[in-house]
């Protein structure tokens, strides 16, 4: 199976319902369904709660393809962790790794 862009790799799209941005694309290299992840990045709790929560986690690898992960692979230091979307059910900020806060410019000193 392959995405609208011709690729395994998933891609940026907005939920026409509630306007999220969300990571869309197959979650395996053969007999693949399609993934429809929120694209904020889960801790290790938040991952643990999704699961409770009866959600598809998703790891998302360098290349931005999405692969299921079961329960078990879940402790696991993946390198970024997505959930399910639901529209009806947003992921809590608190399950979600926060936002790096922006970088304050240097100032440039004349010496």
């Amino acid at each position: 199976m392959t995405t609208s862009n011709g690729r395994r790799r998933a891609v940026v799209a907005t939920c026409p319902t509630c306007r999220e941005t969300l990571l869309v694309g197959p979650d395996a290299d053969t007999c693949a369904l399609t993934g429809k992840a929120e694209a904020r990045d889960l801790t290790t709790t938040g991952r643990l709660l999704a699961v409770c929560d009866r959600r598809t986690v998703y790891c998302v690898d360098a290349q931005v393809r999405l692969f299921r992960l079961d329960h078990w692979q879940l402790g696991r230091p993946w390198p970024r962790v997505v959930a399910e979307h639901r529209c009806s059910a947003p992921i809590p900020s608190a399950w979600c790794v926060p936002a790096a806060p922006p970088a304050r410019p240097v100032e440039q000193v004349a010496w």
